[in-house]
C-alpha cells in the first residue's frame, strides 16, 4: 500500500543555519537551483521555500552587496595604479630603466596592440561555384573508375 507523500510546510525559514548560508553562496556564484538541491540533498520544493524566505533573500542581498563592494574596490585600485604602470612602461620603452632593446620592443608592441594597432593579418577568401549537369557527373564517375582500376592493391600476407 502506497502512502501519500507528506507535504512540506510552506513556512519561511526563521533562522539562517549554515546549510542555508551554503545555499546562498552557491546561488551567488551562479549555480542553478536544480543543481543546488541535488548537491545539498534536498528537494527542489524545499529549496524554493528556503530561497523565497525573507531572511534568506536579505542574507543573499547582503552577500551580493559585499561582493559588489569588493569588485569596485579592486576596480578602483587598478585605476589608481594604472597611471603608474603606464609611466613605468613608458620609461622602459624609452630605455630609462636599463631595459634591453628586446624588452623595449615588446613593451612598445604591447602598447600598440592595446591601443588597437596590433599586427595586421591578411585574410583571403575564394568562392568557387561549379555547376554540374548529368553528362559532367557521368564523366567524373568514369574518370574515378579508371583511376581506381589503375591502383594496384597491396597484397597482405596471410598469417
Amino acid at each position: 500500500m502506497r502512502h501519500p507523500r507528506r507535504a512540506i510546510p510552506a513556512q519561511p525559514i526563521k533562522h539562517m543555519w549554515e546549510r542555508h548560508k551554503e545555499i546562498a553562496r552557491l546561488v551567488l556564484v551562479g549555480h542553478r537551483p536544480v543543481d543546488i538541491a541535488e548537491q545539498i540533498g534536498i528537494s527542489q520544493t524545499a529549496l524554493s521555500i528556503i530561497m523565497n524566505s525573507p531572511i534568506f533573500k536579505d542574507h543573499l542581498q547582503k552577500l551580493s552587496m559585499k561582493r559588489d563592494k569588493k569588485a569596485f574596490e579592486i576596480k578602483d585600485r587598478l585605476e589608481d595604479i594604472a597611471h603608474e604602470a603606464t609611466e613605468l612602461l613608458n620609461r622602459v620603452m624609452m630605455g630609462e630603466e636599463g631595459a634591453s632593446i628586446n624588452a623595449r620592443a615588446r613593451v612598445a608592441q604591447d602598447i600598440l596592440d592595446r591601443a588597437g594597432y596590433g599586427k595586421t593579418s591578411i585574410q583571403r577568401n575564394e568562392n568557387v561555384n561549379i555547376t554540374l549537369n548529368a553528362n559532367k557527373i557521368e564523366e567524373l564517375k568514369k574518370k574515378r573508375a579508371e583511376m581506381l582500376s589503375a591502383i594496384n592493391p597491396v597484397q597482405i600476407p596471410q598469417m
